[in-house]
């Protein structure tokens, strides 16, 4: 995937944009309510939430190519098409769906950097009335695995001091400080995990930092830029910042697809933190 501003979108010919909008479950906001109320024109919503694996229980696993293909297929994408994804709060989920596509196979996939927030303050119009139908195209989709973690990875991985493990949650959360804000899940962070929240990713106006200062955070959290890397988080969302943020320098990291929520929730799985 790849980092593109507002006058690049603007540019990409044919290119289709995609709300990927996805709020924490505790926060009182659903992403499909923020898209059907204000949107970049033309824009086809895509819930992570729904166009999952719905056969586990948890939380927006990645769903099979049948699934996905249905889904991308009805929004008028075929495996040839420009996607923009964006998303309305600081690239939880644009990041997310621009990493699930490239595990797909798609190669034009691109994210806007500054989501819809980026788009009005250069003077963008947003639709606000219900957006046409799509014209359906036949889309074809096939996982690459390889860049998938599974929870028997993970289990290797903890003990493995040639993968550096980037855990993108909040220090609080890392620690154990703070409860999950999933019911159920043990608090604190893998062992050998390194705690790299995304937000120190991101400038203040919800963009991604230059090259020079994303360089800096990684150092400062001290994460060797080289090697194998796997991304975690809370349940696969923000990690994908992460492997957004890899991405500016030609890397490319696994992302860990059950995440906290899967590992938090095993009675067997080794946990460091403070342990609420």
């Amino acid at each position: 995937m790849k980092l593109i501003d507002v006058n690049q979108a603007k540019a990409l010919e044919s290119a289709v944009f995609v709300d990927a909008t996805w709020c924490m479950p505790n926060s009182g906001q659903r992403g499909r309510d923020l898209y059907d109320a204000a949107r970049i024109p033309g824009a086809r919503f895509f819930d992570i939430d729904d166009v999952a694996d719905k056969s586990v229980d948890l939380p927006h696993m990645l769903p099979s190519g049948k699934v996905l293909a249905a889904a991308l297929g009805a929004m008028g994408i075929d495996q040839h098409t420009p996607v923009i994804a964006y998303d309305q709060n600081r690239f939880f989920a644009s990041a997310r769906l621009g990493w699930m596509l490239n595990a797909f196979g798609h190669e034009q996939v691109y994210v806007l950097d500054g989501g819809l927030a980026a788009w009005q303050a250069a003077g963008e119009v947003v639709e606000t009335v219900a957006p046409s139908a799509a014209l359906p195209k036949d889309y074809s989709a096939s996982l690459n695995a390889l860049g998938v973690a599974t929870l028997r990875n993970m289990r290797t991985f903890v003990t493995d001091p040639h993968v550096q493990i980037l855990d993108a949650r909040p220090k609080g959360r890392f620690n154990g400080e703070v409860a999950e804000p999933r019911p159920g899940l043990r608090s604190g962070h893998m062992p050998s995990a390194i705690c790299l929240p995304f937000t120190e990713l991101l400038q203040a106006d919800g963009k991604l930092k230059d090259k020079a200062a994303l360089k800096s955070a990684f150092e400062s959290h001290n994460v060797v830029m080289s090697g194998q890397m796997v991304t975690t988080c809370g349940s696969g969302v923000s990690a994908a910042v992460i492997n957004l943020a890899l991405a500016q320098f030609g890397m490319e990291a696994q992302l860990y697809d059950g995440s906290w929520s899967e590992w938090g929730a095993q009675a067997d799985t080794p946990v460091l933190g403070a342990g609420l």
